[in-house]
């Protein structure tokens, strides 16, 4: 901490070591992410001027980080973020900030929950539940969230992620078939992913309001065994994430709805008001190959295409999907 200023102004600096963390969170009382050591530095310099621009600096490292991420966590950052941004305005003592977050994952795993109906009891529970997981050997990521406007309508942060390379596999509980009958889990690899976006979301909270995701993705060689239901797997993260299951339920909260009268959308008024999410995605892929397997479980004969390019322009919201 800087005691006596300089010509760039006070230097403030935070350094933070953690070994084996666990991260839990108020979504489900339950297990968010683990990792075996998380590293944090912070550059907190304020410069001579105290109504200047001040660009705070966190770099934050997670080692072998195991997360599993719904929905609901995705609204819990994000609102971490406008809580941020969105202090009372005083006119007198306001000054501006600018957050730059940069986050590296060592030996990471992504877990994307696929239940059907976003039914989750315990979101960490392997034997419990169906998963999309990416895994790979490093990724960064960095965001910037602004908040150098005063009383601002809307608010804009911009994104960066990019990873040498990622497999995907498809993990199933014990009682699933795929579990004992899948002959590999690993099932689509991908080189060089580069995810650039910005996401602008308004002030208040509105149905009449629109928040917008904008992504551009690019990858090379990559390959995926297209199984058939890897298919119905893609669109339960459609739902899960961004459709129609954004609020998960527990099974006892599924089974107690279900027995209601005229109950034909379940888990409908649990979801709480927010704005409409209008998400584009414009996907590149350069060098792939798809594999379409002539069995079940296993991929030993099938079809094989090849392909230079391929582009794909993906818009969907709460009432529509188009591409």
């Amino acid at each position: 901490m800087g005691l006596n200023p300089s010509v760039d102004g006070w230097t403030n600096f935070l350094n933070l070591e953690l070994k084996r963390l666990r991260l839990t969170t108020s979504i489900n009382y339950g297990m968010f992410a683990e990792v075996e050591g998380v590293k944090v530095q912070c550059d907190l310099s304020n410069p001579l001027q105290w109504d200047a621009v001040h660009n705070w600096t966190f770099n934050i490292t997670l080692i072998r980080p195991s997360i599993f991420l719904l929905r609901d966590h995705i609204t819990l950052f994000s609102d971490c973020g406008a809580d941020w941004t969105s202090a009372p305005a005083n006119y007198r003592t306001w000054v501006p900030f600018i957050y730059s977050l940069n986050i590296s994952l060592v030996d990471f795993n992504l877990f994307l929950n696929v239940n059907d109906g976003n039914i989750i009891s315990s979101a960490a529970e392997l034997n419990e539940n169906s998963y999309i997981a990416f895994r790979g050997a490093k990724m960064s990521a960095k965001a910037v969230v602004p908040s150098d406007k005063i009383s601002a309508i809307e608010h804009s942060i911009q994104f960066e992620v990019q990873c040498p390379a990622i497999t995907m596999t498809i993990h199933s509980p014990l009682w699933n078939t795929l579990s004992v009958s899948l002959d590999q889990q690993d099932v689509g690899q991908l080189h060089k992913m580069e995810l650039a976006g910005s996401y602008t979301y308004p002030s208040d909270v509105s149905r009449n309001n629109i928040e917008t995701l904008d992504m551009h993705v690019s990858a090379s060689y990559v390959s995926v065994v297209f199984y058939g239901f890897l298919l119905r797997h893609f669109f339960n993260v459609r739902n899960n994430y961004f459709g129609d299951h954004i609020q998960f339920v527990t099974l006892e909260e599924y089974q107690r709805e279900a027995k209601l009268p005229n109950k034909t959308n379940i888990g409908a008024s649990k979801r709480p008001p927010s704005n409409v999410l209008d998400i584009t995605l414009a996907v590149e892929v350069s060098k792939g190959a798809m594999i379409l397997p002539s069995h079940l479980y296993e991929a030993s004969e099938g079809l094989r295409m090849h392909f230079d390019r391929l582009q794909a322009d993906v818009r969907f919201m709460d009432y529509y999907m188009g591409m």
